[in-house]
């Protein structure tokens, strides 16, 4: 019976969410998670968490100014979140049969989807998790540990994926770097951030993506610049070369 009063209110909390209505989305996703305890549904938990934690985020975002509160609310929420998937894993719930290829893809997502409410597997949740933290530190500020975070959404992309098999997690992959590479550079470590953003630059190129390859080359043109005003010229005059070459 708790198991499908928890059932309603996730879907009056993801109603609530698709309308940005995201304090009743909390009210209703935290009496969600509370019978999923009650129940004993320990694999139901992560989910539970991560959802009143993203609606916190968006509530933050949607007010137009930091609300250090809601943040660090979020940020505990994705961290119990985070040692819940741990212990117990997560409970996938059961699609409807259809006809078309089902693509998931773990990047961030706006406060207008509801797919991802109902849960991916253990490594996507761990990946959307990984994806929050790391912003809300980044909008703290702190860009060290949003590094930390970034990276380990990024480990859990596999290495040597087919390009022609894998383009959507390729394509988030080239995100997550030029991400890095952009926390790199707000903390002024432009040799760090130049690598990364190279790479989502050379992986935009193979997977013929122009809009990252027009984000990244701009992006490389601005960190370049940044390094002509902090160092001496001389030493970064190829570095400038094929900064130019890239623009053009």
């Amino acid at each position: 019976m708790k198991d499908r009063v928890a059932e309603m209110h996730d879907r009056i909390a993801l109603a609530h969410q698709d309308q940005g209505q995201y304090a009743k989305a909390v009210t209703h996703f935290t009496t969600a998670l509370e019978l999923n305890r009650e129940a004993g549904n320990a694999d139901s938990i992560a989910r539970a968490l991560r959802n009143i934690a993203n609606n916190l985020f968006w509530l933050s975002q949607s007010k137009g100014s930091d609300d250090s509160k809601s943040l660090s609310q979020a940020l505990n929420l994705y961290f119990q979140a985070v040692d819940n998937l741990e212990k117990f894993g997560v409970k996938r719930k059961t699609k409807e049969k259809t006809a078309l290829i089902d693509i998931q893809v773990e990047a961030p997502i706006d406060a207008n989807a509801s797919a991802a409410a109902t849960g991916f597997d253990t490594v996507g949740e761990k990946k959307l998790i990984f994806h929050y933290i790391g912003k809300i530190y980044g909008d703290f500020r702190e860009y060290d540990k949003a590094i930390d975070y970034f990276k380990k959404k990024l480990a859990l992309i596999p290495e040597n994926l087919d390009l022609e098999k894998n383009v959507p997690v390729l394509l988030e992959k080239a995100l997550l770097l030029n991400q890095i590479g952009n926390f790199y550079y707000q903390k002024g470590d432009y040799d760090s951030s130049l690598r990364f953003v190279k790479n989502s630059y050379r992986l935009s190129e193979q997977l013929r993506n122009g809009r990252g390859i027009a984000v990244n080359a701009a992006n490389i043109g601005r960190i370049v610049l940044a390094k002509c005003q902090t160092s001496p010229i001389g030493p970064l005059r190829e570095e400038i070369f094929n900064t130019i070459t890239i623009l053009q």
